[in-house]
């Protein structure tokens, strides 16, 4: 019975751990509680964020359309004028414009957010509020995107494309200069652009989901104490609850 009970007890605390972190990881869930003065507090904060990811986020999305329409070029050209089997050239050229189309048409949140952050209107305290639900879904999306854009399942389709169609003409021409540029090429310019994926978004919305309602995880009773006498040595009841710490979740204790 006690063993059951213990079961039962444990079990209820890991259930409502886990509707705290839930709750943690939302970090508009206390935006209408904060007064004009923490709203722009966290406005400043997410401009900051934005401003210092803008810089390597457009050089690597502009630089990476500049690449791949290079690299698709080179490859059409190929298919129309080389003297080389035109069937592996068209399936390179075709697997380069597919990258140019993605990375065009996919836009990189985080390069263009800045700019519309800051032309969002924050004349009024409404409008405060407003702009910084607007700056925590564009961080939300550029975090999203660059996460997608760098996860494990971004590397599956190359080794599908490059090492399938490399293998099946190395074996069918074998041509090591065709081999080469049909596998290694491939492969090697895909996974540059997977691995310098800028993840400045990532960590900032980490840092959000941990710090934009912080403030609300324990409220403490000042009127407690001014309802002392003096000399007492009477303390208001201790306040146990989670919050962020370094590394993940801790426990605060507040007398």
């Amino acid at each position: 019975m006690v063993r059951t009970c213990r079961g039962v007890l444990v079990l209820a605390l890991v259930l409502t751990s886990a509707r705290v972190v839930c709750a943690q990881a939302t970090p508009t869930r206390c935006l209408d509680e904060l007064d004009d003065a923490e709203v722009q507090s966290r406005l400043d904060w997410l401009d900051g964020r934005f401003q210092a990811g803008k810089r390597r986020a457009r050089l690597w999305w502009y630089g990476q359309m500049a690449l791949w329409l290079g690299v698709a070029t080179f490859q059409t050209t190929m298919t129309l004028t080389s003297d080389e089997p035109v069937l592996p050239n068209a399936i390179g050229s075709t697997g380069a414009w597919l990258s140019f189309v993605q990375i065009t048409a996919i836009p990189h949140v985080a390069a263009f957010a800045p700019q519309r952050f800051r032309r969002h209107p924050d004349d009024t305290p409404e409008a405060r509020l407003a702009k910084l639900r607007y700056g925590l879904d564009l961080l939300e999306r550029a975090a999203t995107r660059q996460e997608l854009a760098a996860g494990p399942m971004a590397h599956l389709p190359v080794f599908l494309w490059s090492a399938g169609f490399g293998t099946f003409f190395s074996v069918k021409y074998k041509d090591w200069w065709l081999s080469t540029r049909m596998i290694g090429g491939g492969i090697l310019l895909s996974e540059f652009r997977i691995l310098s994926t800028p993840q400045a978004a990532v960590r900032d919305w980490e840092r959000a989901r941990g710090m934009m309602c912080g403030a609300g995880y324990v409220r403490r009773d000042y009127d407690e104490l001014e309802d002392l006498a003096p000399g007492t040595d009477a303390l208001p009841e201790p306040e146990v609850a989670l919050a962020p710490s370094p590394g993940g979740i801790g426990v605060r204790v507040v007398w």
